[in-house]
């Protein structure tokens, strides 16, 4: 499970689906952002590791604060909403390039969503977020179908098997009459599970 400290440097890094303690996480995040390098972040999920999805929201967090990370994935970690709120914590929307976060088969529902789309508020450099295969109903679509309204640089959003119903799918049809910048909103799942794209 102990990462290999050479990835440390590294301005991609792509740890798997691994086994982790919670000292093994907090010592490797803080070993990357000392560096301050990294572009690219993937976790092929988090499960099965010494920490549940709400820490492991706090852990990661600071990769968000890096200026320099324009991809995020943290598929499969159990995140849930709470654990969601704590991940998004570390952005600031005045410094950001993230331009890519893949969030899917992570539990979330509405709440998680209104903590996204607090952000996605002010953020201009976010492109594509993938959501796919979580919890998120007709309350999630709504909010999101407010921040669209508004929000310029979002061109991709992956939202299949979810709980929102025809009711959630008309907020969002409305709100993309008034937004030109969505040119992907997929409810369709993928034919290869492990896409990434």
């Amino acid at each position: 499970g102990v990462i290999d400290p050479s990835v440390y440097d590294s301005v991609q890094i792509d740890i798997g689906n691994v086994l982790l303690s919670r000292e093994e996480a907090v010592h490797f995040v803080a070993e990357v952002v000392k560096r301050g390098r990294l572009l690219e972040f993937v976790c092929g999920g988090l499960k099965h590791s010494e920490f549940d999805g709400l820490e492991c929201g706090s852990i990661f967090s600071p990769f968000l604060g890096l200026t320099s990370l324009t991809h995020m994935s943290l598929r499969n970690s159990s995140l849930k909403d709470f654990g969601l709120r704590n991940l998004l914590s570390g952005i600031d929307n005045r410094y950001t390039r993230l331009e890519y976060i893949d969030l899917r088969w992570n539990q979330i529902g509405d709440l998680g969503m209104e903590s996204l789309c607090v952000v996605l508020a002010t953020n201009d450099t976010v492109r594509k977020i993938m959501l796919g295969g979580n919890e998120i109903g007709n309350e999630g679509l709504t909010k999101l179908a407010l921040v669209l309204k508004e929000n310029t640089s979002l061109s991709s959003i992956d939202m299949w098997s979810n709980r929102y119903d025809s009711l959630g799918l008309k907020e969002v049809a409305a709100a993309m009459e008034m937004n030109h910048s969505v040119i992907e909103f997929s409810l369709d799942a993928p034919t290869n599970p492990n896409e990434e794209d």
